[in-house]
């Protein structure tokens, strides 16, 4: 088997071929962002929506969308769910394969164990319970990672050879490669600066200014060849080449002026933080990403990584005692020529490993955009275990156990996707009535979880979309980025509609419904017709099955089909207003909210949303810190999206009021730390 995978191209046929069944068991691949914007950006960027649309995708409406173009092209043109996750799914099996390169040709180069050795490290990565929820996904951190093991091969063969001008442009073209990851996922930062320290670490000294000139080269040639467009484009429009983020710095008035931050992964304590490898182990959600993922890999390394520290230190303590304290060197600076290449990888890849870690703990600690570290846990488990022990029996045994213990974390967390449901015979089986096909609307969306904005490409062509409110935005009428909302109104008046996702059967809307469709409008002059509604209606998985009868009245939220997705739309026209009961109890509490993000910005921001009503009271909802603060009757209530802490109670309406401030401002416990 192993003299079989010897040859490239067996081998590689082999990583696509296992691949390609792993994706298929998988199924088809349904998360929260693909309704929210996967599909919506590519569409707008080949049909030009940027002055049609209004906040479309919320904070996630302006993304790179090339990336997404693929999925978008496959799903738009009715093939197979199944081909085309194949597809996406042999792409992020390339890295894999680039992968097997580096292990292969750098890390144990020269080693006799070197075609094990590699195939532990490929299977190892592949064990990574977040690539397992992504490969053959819509997310495109497996397509970053691909560019990202591309550009520390690159890196790797620069560090090899002897003539500068050619090293000087592989480090180029390793710039070019994570310039273009970070264009495609700004967050690919992380990399590019991990990489550049690294190589600043391991060059040698007489070409240390050429190989930073050069790959500093390649970094903004790739970023502005993949995202400089959007900047540009972005800039003209808002005056903020990455809106709507860091809009604190560029204060665009079409977005609060706020810097975006999202500290669901943060860290309460340095203890927090050398406990993660070992929590990680743990059966939590919301541990380092949103899905529940246990993973022994991190901690094996932990543990091996102090066990060839403290042997490492050992050997040189006892070879310094034995030549009678004078400065010889340790055995591992004593490398053989023939093995100086292995030693070379292997410090690039622990510098590029290091300093990744560290920038992507401080910035976000979100396990998806932290993939590559991740995935390089794998080959740095096997090089550690490689220099613990020479015995290659014990070696086996030892992956054996890591690869049997985390195989059967996986199955007991078993699927490991976000959303998933089976194979249709297209993505998407849209069942919109005709007049929405032939006639243009203005889509108002409000009051979901996401925007659903994934049904633009399907309704008229000059149909709008814009979204006012949702479970983490909510525009005000008089604040910023109103303008362009009343610009939509006047643009689509008389054929404003609302839109809104149902479980129903019937196209009649409850009064718990009306509710939640009237109130986000109210306070900008609009009301819901409620005697003018229809479906809009995108089957994906049980074509042409209508979902079970669900009495939102009698709040039934568990749903027997839930990917049986319909939107209910009704007709807006121009109201009166809020109520005075409405107005009254806004100028109540909207200082009350004030004062309490004022006290506390490290809990409650970003500052600037409206304030809005639903069933538990009224509410703002912090994005930076997954928080909801629900006032009603005289209490203020806390709740943390759905991982806690819950209705935590944070004071008295009448406390807040009078100036004081009955809770701390600190981080909340963790909810495996409750």
């Amino acid at each position: 088997m192993l003299r079989a995978l010897g040859k490239p191209w067996i081998r590689n046929a082999f990583i696509l071929l296992a691949v390609a069944l792993l994706v298929a068991s998988l199924g088809k691949d349904l998360n929260w962002d693909q309704y929210n914007y996967h599909l919506y950006i590519a569409h707008a960027f080949l049909h030009d929506r940027f002055g049609m649309d209004v906040m479309p995708a919320a904070t996630n409406s302006f993304l790179n969308p090339i990336p997404y173009l693929p999925f978008y092209w496959m799903a738009m043109a009715e093939w197979p769910s199944l081909t085309i996750a194949l597809i996406i799914g042999s792409c992020h099996a390339l890295g894999l394969v680039l992968l097997w390169e580096l292990c292969e040709r750098f890390l144990f180069h020269g080693s006799r164990s070197k075609r094990s050795l590699t195939g532990w490290s490929v299977g190892l990565a592949a064990c990574t319970p977040v690539w397992l929820g992504l490969v053959g996904g819509t997310f495109i951190e497996p397509t970053t990672f691909v560019l990202t093991v591309a550009a520390l091969l690159l890196a790797m063969f620069s560090l090899a050879t002897d003539a500068p001008p050619r090293a000087n442009l592989l480090l180029f073209s390793a710039g070019v490669a994570l310039g273009i990851a970070t264009g495609f996922k700004l967050t690919g930062i992380v990399f590019a600066a991990g990489l550049g320290f690294s190589l600043l670490a391991s060059t040698v000294y007489t070409r240390v200014i050429g190989a930073c000139l050069a790959y500093s080269a390649g970094l903004a040639t790739g970023f502005l060849a993949s995202y400089g467009w959007l900047g540009a484009r972005l800039w003209s429009e808002f005056s903020n080449p990455f809106f709507p983020f860091m809009n604190g710095y560029f204060r665009s008035p079409d977005f609060i002026l706020e810097n975006l931050t999202h500290d669901r992964f943060a860290f309460n304590s340095f203890v927090e933080l050398l406990q993660l490898p070992f929590n990680m182990t743990t059966y939590h959600p919301w541990m380092y990403v949103e899905k529940l993922s246990p993973d022994i890999r991190p901690a094996a390394l932990t543990i091996g990584g102090v066990l060839l520290a403290l042997t490492t230190l050992g050997r040189c303590v006892y070879r310094l005692y034995q030549h009678k304290k004078t400065l010889a060197p340790c055995p591992e600076d004593q490398t053989s020529t023939a093995n100086k290449l292995p030693t070379v990888a292997a410090r690039l890849m622990w510098l590029f490993f290091a300093f990744s870690l560290v920038f992507w703990l401080i910035t976000s600690a979100n396990g998806r955009y932290g993939l590559p570290i991740l995935m390089l846990i794998g080959p740095l488990l096997v090089w550690t275990l490689s220099r613990l022990t020479k015995n290659s029996r014990v070696i086996n045994y030892l992956l054996l156990l890591v690869v049997g213990w985390q195989a059967l974390q996986q199955y007991s967390a078993w699927p490991p996707r976000w959303d998933t449901t089976d194979w249709t015979p297209t993505w998407y089986a849209p069942q919109i009535p005709e007049r929405f096909r032939t006639k243009s609307f203005g889509y108002l969306s409000v009051g979901s979880t996401h925007t659903n904005s994934f049904i633009v490409p399907f309704l008229h062509p000059q149909s709008g979309f814009a979204s006012i409110s949702g479970n983490t935005w909510n525009f005000a009428p008089n604040g910023p980025g109103s303008a362009r909302f009343y610009d939509f109104f006047q643009r689509y008046e008389g054929r404003l509609r609302v839109l809104y996702a149902t479980r129903r059967a019937t196209a009649r809307v409850s009064p718990n419904e009306l509710i939640l469709l009237s109130r986000p409008l109210l306070a900008w002059g609009l009301k819901v017709d409620e005697n003018d509604c229809d479906f809009l209606q995108v089957n994906l998985e049980n074509y042409g099955v209508a979902p079970p009868q669900i009495d939102l009245e009698a709040d039934t939220p568990v749903l027997e089909n839930r990917y049986d997705t319909r939107l209910i739309t009704c007709a807006v026209t121009p109201g009166g207003g809020e109520s005075a009961e409405d107005k009254a109890t806004r100028a109540q509490l909207e200082p009350i909210f004030d004062r309490i993000e004022t006290y506390c910005p490290l809990l409650f921001s970003p500052r600037g949303w409206q304030m809005s009503y639903s069933k538990f009271g009224w509410k703002r909802h912090y994005t930076k810190s997954d928080i909801v603060v629900y006032a009603a009757d005289d209490r203020l209530t806390l709740s943390r999206y759905d991982y806690g802490p819950f209705d935590l109670r944070i004071g008295r309406i009448s406390e807040w009021a009078a100036g004081a401030t009955p809770f701390p401002c600190e981080r909340l416990l963790k909810h495996w730390q409750q």
